[in-house]
């Protein structure tokens, strides 16, 4: 039976996905589920990766179904993930250990002071300071703060038989039948447990600080790599895993920067803004990410990353909480049927933003400027705009350390609003360019996997990208940087709003 499609599990931080793609990269086949994030604890996020699992499995049935594919028909898998989610579980059962610690979980932002006014810990890990403002990067002292708080966890992450890694890995593992435990190239580098000066995972986060053995940690291979194959329980037929790379590098991927200084903003859950420093000489900010943008054959750039974790997430509580729409398709005529937020200014500091150029474990979300005159329509258009100045201070931020970016290749379920595209194009004054193809992330991976499979090359990359929309600053910039300008002031309101009680108080 003749090889038609690839077939791509896309598992975010809300929801799994999985889509069936054809030869010509077009989708023909998709089925969606959302997934539970739980906040136990102030700061701290959680998923079940068994809801993650189940879920994975029951979308990549759904779509095949979808597209009335048969499954025989599929050439191979290609797998996206959120990055530096965590799952450590028992390798002999399958089960984990505890829930998963997602990217966003910034307990360890409370109590990093413990390390870092440590001299000898500073002397060991100098480059501690810096990774502790990045919020991805802490997964191995937050389990060092839950050992202290769960009875019984530190015992279960040093046994023989406990093995972890991200959600790529959690995933892989299970569609393999526990053959092959493994990540790639562009999760590793992404999590505290990676190291520069090795290329690999540092020995003494994993044994010292996280209290786990060198045998639970995956194997790292490239990012196009055949992972093994699904076994026939699940689509009943086995199909090769052929790429696996995370979810931000694949849509940099798919968005065509291949090359030294292009860049891509991908504005989702959160807001990750990314650029390709290509293969020799990566700039290193405080604050800011530097890893690798993927290995795919002799290709091993590297990325520069800034990163919130909070854009589209304020606009699911603003319907889901707030309930100040019913739907997210009434946002947009409704933020737009007033001139302005008449004087409302909102800072989505939903969750810790611990990470430059914020800083601020205290900073809280914040209304402003709130008067008898505004009503429903002015609150929701000060949350879009709260979600583009955000943005836009990430850029802003961003170009002053690396220079300056003359495009930013868009992507992400909030770039379907031409509010927040344009506002961020008129105060940043970078031209933004909306493609087509909404699907970046999941069609960068297929993408990947089709170049294993030689039916296209990263030459022809650009050629599936199409344009749909271009904002370039307009009439209203003069006015939308007056209004970034206030919102700076809201966002120096909004500061050490609830600072952490200290540890001896």
């Amino acid at each position: 039976m003749e090889k038609k499609y690839i077939l791509v599990i896309d598992e975010g931080t809300t929801s799994v996905r999985s889509l069936l793609f054809d030869r010509a990269m077009q989708i023909v086949g998709a089925s969606q589920l959302n997934t539970t994030t739980y906040h136990p604890e102030k700061a701290g996020a959680e998923q079940d990766a068994m809801e993650i699992w189940e879920k994975t499995v029951q979308t990549m049935r759904g779509a095949v179904k979808d597209a009335g594919a048969d499954p025989e028909e599929i050439a191979a898998v290609a797998i996206t993930t959120q990055r530096a989610t965590w799952t450590f579980w028992n390798r002999e059962t399958g089960k984990p250990i505890r829930r998963s610690l997602v990217w966003s979980d910034s307990r360890a932002c409370y109590i990093k002071d413990r390390y870092l006014s440590d001299p000898a810990m500073m002397e060991k890990y100098p480059e501690l300071d810096a990774q502790f403002y990045y919020t991805d990067q802490h997964t191995p002292f937050i389990l060092k703060y839950l050992t202290e708080k769960e009875p019984g966890l530190a015992e279960e992450l040093g046994k023989e038989t406990t093995i972890g890694g991200t959600v790529d890995t959690w995933l892989i593992y299970n569609l393999t039948g526990k053959k092959v435990h493994a990540t790639c190239l562009s999760h590793a580098a992404m999590t505290m447990f990676y190291t520069f000066k090795t290329e690999d995972w540092n020995w003494d986060y994993v044994e010292q600080i996280a209290g786990l053995r060198r045998s639970a940690m995956a194997q790292i291979k490239p990012d196009m790599y055949e992972y093994g194959a699904l076994t026939p329980d699940i689509l009943g037929t086995e199909i090769p895993i052929l790429s696996n790379i995370a979810d931000q590098h694949a849509a940099l991927f798919c968005q065509g920067c291949h090359r030294k200084g292009q860049a891509k903003g991908t504005i989702g859950t959160g807001f990750f803004f990314n650029v390709n420093q290509g293969m020799d000489d990566p700039v290193f900010v405080r604050g800011y990410k530097t890893a690798f943008c993927w290995e795919i054959g002799d290709d091993r750039p590297y990325i520069f990353e800034g990163t919130l974790p909070v854009a589209g997430a304020a606009l699911e509580w603003l319907r889901n909480q707030l309930k100040l729409i019913g739907h997210f398709s009434e946002m947009e005529p409704i933020a737009t049927s007033v001139e302005d937020s008449g004087g409302i200014y909102f800072i989505p500091a939903l969750e810790a933003l611990c990470n430059p150029p914020f800083g601020d474990v205290a900073m809280e979300g914040l209304f402003i400027g709130i008067t008898a005159g505004n009503d429903q329509r002015h609150f929701v258009r000060a949350v879009l705009d709260g979600v583009s100045f955000i943005c836009s201070f990430i850029i802003l931020d961003s170009m002053e350390k690396m220079g300056a970016v003359n495009e930013l290749r868009i992507d992400g379920g909030v770039t379907r609003s031409d509010l927040i595209c344009q506002t961020m194009a008129n105060v940043t004054g970078v031209k933004m360019i909306r493609g087509k193809n909404p699907e970046a992330t999941a069609m960068g991976t297929a993408e990947i996997s089709a170049i294993k499979l030689g039916w296209m090359t990263m030459e022809d990359v650009e050629s599936f990208l199409t344009v749909e929309k271009v904002f370039l600053p307009n009439e209203d910039q003069e006015k939308n940087r007056k209004q970034y300008q206030w919102w700076l002031k809201a966002k120096e309101r909004a500061g050490n709003w609830n600072p952490p009680v200290s540890e001896n108080q």
